[in-house]
């Protein structure tokens, strides 16, 4: 990224969290000391198996859970789709959390009324996922295999620990020099 111009361009970027389910990915330990402190690794599937397995029973809370992060994903995605002035015909491609599964394409895309086809099901299967930079990998692939070009516009989606979630609209420009 630069001010300086290069072959893309954010159009509109926007973040939010869901704070009121944070207490999943940080179950039933201390905020302090975190567990590295004192030499555990933090494994937030445990955590959150474990807290729901102990609070959540008849399934009511993951489906509150589910139902939320939808709406929020769904909505920031609408929002940063309408402040770059475009809509979900206008979205070439979605770069994504790697899952490697089709049911979360249909379950991240069809709400916005964008094809799973147009995410990267492949691309996530070939490398799993890797954290913070599914996204990035996906971009440059993108770019790359020339996949997008200028005038294409992207659909970035995150989401992250504590239910953060960010959303950007990227146009192409121009084919990368690299």
């Amino acid at each position: 990224m630069s001010t300086g111009g290069g072959p893309l361009r954010v159009r509109s970027l926007a973040l939010t969290s869901l704070s009121s389910w944070e207490h999943l990915y940080r179950g039933d330990e201390a905020m302090y000391p975190p567990p590295i402190l004192l030499g555990n690794q933090a494994v937030l599937g445990t955590r959150m198996a474990s807290y729901v397995a102990r609070r959540d029973p008849d399934g009511a809370l993951l489906q509150a859970v589910t139902r939320d992060l939808v709406r929020a994903r769904t909505a920031l995605a609408r929002q940063v789709m309408e402040e770059a002035g475009v809509g979900p015909a206008d979205i070439t491609r979605v770069t994504h959390v790697f899952t490697g599964h089709p049911r979360y394409l249909a379950s991240l895309l069809r709400p916005l009324g964008i094809p799973p086809e147009r995410g990267l099901l492949d691309l996530g299967r070939a490398h799993g996922h890797l954290t913070s930079t599914d996204q990035v990998l996906g971009l440059s692939h993108l770019m790359e295999t020339g996949a997008v070009s200028p005038g294409d516009h992207i659909l970035m989606m995150a989401n992250g620990g504590s239910i953060s979630l960010a959303c950007a609209v990227v146009e192409v420009l121009a084919r990368p020099d690299w």
